[in-house]
């Protein structure tokens, strides 16, 4: 009787025993790596998928608290202080500020939710907020003013021109937490140097407001 008729008639031997750990061993392998597989791809897919954009009015909104500069372009950028999202958003922000050469005014403005104690604002997306040089931070109680902007996710950044037209609505990175150059960034740099006309946005990554 040779080896494997003693284990399929249930004959207890060391080599039975060794045979079938190896088969539970490739077994739980394969289970592993389909579950890292799977992993990876909800990864890839919370990535890559944009949060919702709403209506961002084609005038600077009268009621806005925030006053804009007449004497160039208006940016503001509204973010959620607790989404890990927003740091790579406001790197983006820094480089299109410093890029700028002082055509355009920047605010950032951290959304409160109705509820929130005061201070449940100032996280760390806030301190890194006001690192960056020639831009305000401010506080966006009740989030009136991302209502007023159409912002439903963080990072949702709006450029009005002069004159107080939109030019750019949408965000300004490539996936969300993911910095380097991407279209967004590319569409503001590019109505600020006037090498691209008209209006123009882009898909906005983060959390929701």
């Amino acid at each position: 009787m040779n080896k494997e008729t003693q284990c399929e008639i249930g004959i207890t031997r060391p080599q039975c025993r060794g045979a079938r750990a190896r088969v539970w061993l490739f077994v739980f392998a394969a289970l592993w790596m389909a579950a890292i597989a799977y992993g990876v791809e909800e990864v890839r897919k919370f990535e890559s998928t944009p949060g919702a954009l709403g209506l961002t009015p084609a005038q600077w909104p009268k009621d806005s608290r925030i006053v804009r500069d007449s004497g160039r372009s208006s940016l503001l950028m509204l973010v959620h202080p607790q989404c890990s999202c927003t740091r790579a958003s406001l790197d983006e922000l820094r480089s299109i500020v410093s890029r700028s050469h002082g055509a355009v005014s920047a605010w950032v403005l951290f959304v409160r939710p109705t509820g929130m104690d005061q201070g449940w604002e100032r996280s760390a997306t806030w301190t890194q907020a006001q690192a960056i040089p020639n831009v305000t931070v401010l506080l966006d109680d009740k989030g009136l003013e991302a209502t007023r902007f159409g912002a439903l996710t963080s990072g949702h950044v709006v450029l009005y021109d002069p004159g107080g037209r939109l030019l750019f609505s949408g965000g300004i990175t490539g996936a969300r937490g993911h910095e380097g150059d991407n279209v967004g960034r590319r569409r503001i740099l590019g109505l600020l140097d006037h090498s691209i006309v008209g209006r123009t946005g882009h898909e906005v990554f983060g959390c929701p407001l």
